[in-house]
């Protein structure tokens, strides 16, 4: 008998490129959260140690005319927390995306896969039959020969 032969299996080879491809974007788009993640972190410790930093000021002889750097610098660390949150929000946003792109990738190539697992079990179950069914041959022309022996 022939080997097992897949039909469908550029389509299947298609399936599994288009699913490394999405894993690949979805990778790089988790780094690129992680990095703007990272980013807002370090803003807002920036910020709280700003501000750590004015309290001990405050606490020694303090100037008000010393004060007016502090805010300007806390005003644009602040502004620079609300872009970076909005640009964390994109990330998530365009994560969750390619996430649902690689599970629908990825479901199906499974479903090829499944596809190709049912059609490699009954070309065995065929396999299997003509096997016995050829075994069945030899043993009954044994058994007739040997019938017509005697």
């Amino acid at each position: 008998m022939k080997r097992f032969r897949f039909r469908l299996k550029k389509f299947l080879d298609h399936r599994i490129q288009l699913y490394e491809v999405a894993r690949t974007k979805h990778a790089d788009v988790v780094r690129k959260l992680r990095r703007e993640e990272a980013k807002l972190e370090s803003l807002r410790d920036t910020y709280k140690t700003c501000l750590f930093e004015l309290a001990e000021k405050m606490k020694k002889k303090f100037r008000v005319l010393d004060l007016g750097p502090y805010y300007r610098y806390m005003t644009f660390i602040k502004k620079e927390i609300a872009q970076q949150i909005q640009i964390v929000y994109q990330a998530l946003q365009e994560e969750e995306t390619r996430r649902k792109e690689l599970m629908q990738a990825a479901k199906e190539k499974e479903i090829l896969n499944k596809l190709k697992e049912k059609y490699y079990s009954e070309y065995v179950y065929t396999l299997n039959q003509e096997e016995q069914k050829f075994i069945d041959d030899i043993t009954a022309s044994k058994y007739a020969r040997a019938g017509w022996r005697r």
